[in-house]
């Protein structure tokens, strides 16, 4: 009997349960991941595979509870008043973070003007401006590096105020933030953590230096997270905020156009908002509206104005043009002559000759959408084909394309034909490298290719994309246990999305910088200021 006690008493059978799906998840990622990084292949006819992930996930379930547990006990914490108003306090740690970012900047000088950089830049110059990348930040990037050139005939110097320009808007998206976290009264040295790792965490300021739309998305993400938390918790009074609802229908129209897959998240999630706050339906309704009109004039007259061409086909076709040539690879002794001769059909010499199970850009870069277009249902047949004839290379193709996203020690892939490394630090022509502080270059020139952050390493576990989003999932469990609805609802808006990107070409860490930039929010949604129901559950005022 006392033993009975002592379970119910330090038990709960809702936390074990959760922390076993939970570890169950995370065994399986880490014995599925293993596999393809030493072997390249997960053999799913063996037994020993799916007992290693019950027994791995077993393992991981007994720390998770553990580590649950202990965030329920620390996360009742007393108010932290400040003496500044909340205006004061945002422009004080928008300088503050513009200013610890400067010196780092002068040392990369002038900024990283890579990954698609370049080619957007051709797109301008050209004013061919496509839908591949977004065309807003298009126009911007082309719009203050080409006067800025003209006048001082410097490509870099046109290329460093566009990076002033968007430190600032950094600057001011991360302050949101950490002001948020002031204005609910949460611990100092919270606020302190969340500037520290703002303005010093190596991927995240390398992010922050890139000239990519990514890093745009990930901050106006930031704001919209932080900002639809707030309405969430407290619906009545942001609702009745003019300037608040102006805010977030500006911030969710942003989140939604720097990244295309943003749009479907976006389908899902704001009918899901309208229900779980229908009391406040007459309030919300027209900020939704006013979101639609403002995308449907950006989609409509305004792209019209500018963009000459949509998305090419190909990019919507990164799963199943790597899944069929990996099946070219891997099982080519087994294709007919008919099933082979369809591939010189499909896909060009450069596709056959680059294929990389880690990054699809060479194989649907150089698929033949033309010959697609003419019979598309030709080709879903030979795909379906094909899959079902090799349904395991199928899924390893899936995950090994996508592990770096959810495996902490993967070796990740940075250009077009697999050359391996964590980020681009280094900038593309007609940019120049050229630092003006040498050793801050060479500090994250380690996070390039370095053996720091190569596949296996350790260093790399701690930067790796897979790492931050098993603290997500730590997160998410905490908030499904504690039953934390509005809490619950931002994260699985970050989970659909995290989904999207498994469709994508590689696992960059670009891709899915908000999982970096949102760790000092995710101890903001655990902790709870005494007094303060508005985190527990979503007021109906």
């Amino acid at each position: 009997m006392e033993i009975k006690q002592l379970v119910k008493k330090y038990l709960d059978g809702r936390l074990a349960v959760i922390s076993l799906l939970l570890g169950m998840i995370l065994g399986f990622f880490g014995v599925f991941g293993h596999q393809l990084e030493e072997y390249g292949n997960i053999d799913f006819s063996s037994p020993f595979i799916y007992l290693t992930g019950v027994g791995v996930g077993i393992l991981l379930t007994i720390p998770g509870y553990m580590i649950l547990r202990a965030l329920e006990r620390l996360s009742i914490v007393s108010p932290t008043r400040g003496k500044w108003t909340p205006g004061a306090y945002f422009l004080w740690v928008a300088g503050g973070l513009y200013i610890l970012w400067m010196p780092q900047l002068l040392g990369v000088y002038p900024g990283y003007f890579n990954f698609d950089a370049p080619f957007q830049w051709a797109m301008y110059e050209a004013g061919e401006i496509t839908a591949h990348h977004p065309p807003l930040h298009t126009l911007f990037m082309g719009g203050v590096i080409q006067p800025v050139l003209q006048l001082t005939g410097s490509f870099n110097k046109g290329v460093f105020v566009f990076e002033l320009l968007q430190l600032a808007v950094f600057a001011c998206c991360f302050s949101y933030g950490v002001t948020w976290m002031y204005r609910k009264g949460l611990p100092k040295w919270l606020q302190w953590f969340a500037i520290a790792w703002f303005a010093f965490f190596p991927t995240v300021v390398i992010n922050c230096f890139s000239v990519t739309k990514d890093n745009f998305f990930s901050a106006f993400l930031v704001v919209f997270l932080v900002m639809t938390l707030e309405l969430l918790e407290n619906p009545a009074e942001k609702l009745r905020r003019v300037s608040f609802v102006a805010a977030w229908v500006l911030f969710t129209f942003l989140t939604l156009i720097m990244r295309n897959n943003a749009i479907y998240v976006m389908v899902l999630f704001l009918p899901v908002l309208l229900i779980v706050l229908r009391r406040f339906w007459r309030r919300l309704l027209p900020a939704l509206g006013g979101l639609v009109l403002l995308y449907v004039i950006y989609i409509g007259p305004f792209c019209s104005a500018f963009v000459v061409k949509g998305v090419p086909a190909n990019e919507f076709l990164t799963v199943p043009t790597q899944q069929m040539m990996r099946v070219y690879y891997e099982e080519y002794d087994q294709l007919t002559e008919e099933e082979r001769a369809m591939y010189p059909l499909l896909f060009e010499d450069q596709a056959l000759n680059h294929y990389n199970p880690r990054i699809s850009d060479a194989v649907k870069g150089h698929f033949r959408v033309e010959e697609f277009q003419k019979d598309k249902a030709g080709t879903i047949s030979f795909w379906y084909h094909l899959g079902c004839r090799f349904p395991s290379t199928y899924v390893n193709s899936f995950l090994h394309n996508t592990y770096g996203f959810w495996y902490p020690k993967a070796t990740l892939a940075l250009d077009y034909y697999g050359w391996n490394g964590y980020f681009v630090c280094t900038s593309y022509w007609p940019a120049v490298d050229n630092s003006m502080i040498p050793i801050i270059d060479n500090y994250y020139d380690l996070f390039q290719e370095s053996e720091l952050v190569q596949g296996g390493s350790f260093g790399l576990t701690f930067f790796s994309p897979g790492t931050y989003f098993w603290i997500f999932l730590l997160v998410l469990a905490y908030m499904l246990w504690q039953k934390r609805r509005a809490q619950l609802l931002v994260l699985g808006f970050v989970l659909v999305l995290w989904l999207t990107f498994l469709l994508g070409p590689v696992a960059l860490v670009r891709y899915v910088a908000f999982l970096f930039y949102l760790i000092p929010f995710y101890t903001a949604m655990i902790l709870q200021v005494q007094g303060d129901g508005t985190d527990i559950k979503m007021r109906k005022e």
